[in-house]
């Protein structure tokens, strides 16, 4: 019960507070930029937890408090600052096909930018680098806003979150890449 209250988006913004995290994130005058910032922010910020075994891993808590979250972290993260920001965004669920050609349970988000859909997928442009180093920059926006002709090749939405439950559809992202 503790840990749902801590959770509740309003507790949570009590904590977090989104305009201190990038005071930027709110100018009227970078209002193009903004997805790109939180974007930013989020891989700047956020450590993917290749352990599976922190608390709060898979919510917006452990993404902008600890600090430290896995895809699905990083995507209700992306979407909770979006929603502040008053930015379509919706969080994503499917399968991906990563590096080593496996496929995984995965999650990301679209942005709705002049009126067509977009993908963004935060986590996998913050590659968990192996032998340390850092990612270059061509990767760390490889999958930042991203039509259908180059995302779906290894991203499959499939909007069943629980089996058996509701399948949510999702808007159709534009073919082309911005």
């Amino acid at each position: 019960q503790d840990l749902l209250a801590r959770l509740h988006p309003q507790n949570i913004a009590n904590m977090v507070d989104i305009r201190a995290l990038n005071p930027d994130f709110f100018r009227p005058d970078l209002v193009r930029f903004h997805k790109k910032m939180v974007h930013d922010y989020l891989v700047n910020n956020v450590e993917y937890d290749t352990s599976i075994s922190q608390s709060n891993i898979y919510d917006i808590y452990g993404a902008l408090v600890n600090n430290v979250a896995v895809c699905e972290g990083y995507a209700r993260a992306f979407k909770y600052i979006m929603d502040e920001m008053n930015i379509p965004c919706v969080l994503v669920i499917g399968q991906g096909k990563n590096s080593q050609g496996q496929t995984e349970n995965h999650a990301w988000n679209y942005v709705e930018l002049n009126n067509k859909w977009y993908a963004i997928d935060v986590t996998w442009d913050d590659p968990v680098v192996t032998g340390g180093g850092g990612a270059s920059k061509e990767s760390r926006y490889k999958y930042f806003l991203k039509g259908s002709n180059t995302f779906l090749q290894d991203h499959v939405p499939s909007g069943q979150f629980t089996p058996n439950g509701k399948v949510f559809e999702y808007p159709d992202i534009s073919k082309e890449d911005l």
